[in-house]
């Protein structure tokens, strides 16, 4: 009996040192799983900030957008009316012109010499004719 009890005392001292070692093991794990669980609320955490991050980033290029469209309608509009008013010009100028041409026509109809008076009188340097 007391050789098989020899026999079993290395048996034996491997189980305690198992389990002595699964403790230690279980501690180690322990330990492991809250550095993981701590690693876990941290990624949550970033990837929340990342996504407020995100967000704030396209609530600030709507804001922009507004902005951009606001203003882009304003030249717009701005430009719509400078055009008109060019339009309104070029329509006087042309009426002005039309206007113009009969008297014209009766004048080169009428003069012996083909110098018209306008030509003679801008003709001049100073676009001032002397009196």
């Amino acid at each position: 009996m007391a050789f098989q009890l020899i026999q079993m005392l290395p048996s034996l001292g491997q189980i305690f040192t198992s389990l002595i070692n699964s403790r230690n093991g279980d501690k180690k794990l322990s330990h492991d799983n809250k550095a993981e669980e701590r690693r876990l609320s941290l990624q949550r955490e970033l990837a929340d900030l990342d996504r407020q991050t995100q967000i704030e980033i396209a609530q600030g290029n709507v804001a922009f957008q507004v902005y951009r469209l606001e203003k882009e309608q304003e030249l717009q509009r701005e430009l719509a009316a400078l055009n008109d008013q060019r339009q309104l010009e070029i329509a006087n100028m042309q009426r002005d012109t039309a206007l113009a041409l009969p008297e014209v026509h009766k004048l080169f109809e009428n003069w012996p010499l083909r110098n018209v008076p306008s030509h003679i009188l801008n003709a001049h340097h100073n676009k001032h004719p002397r009196p």
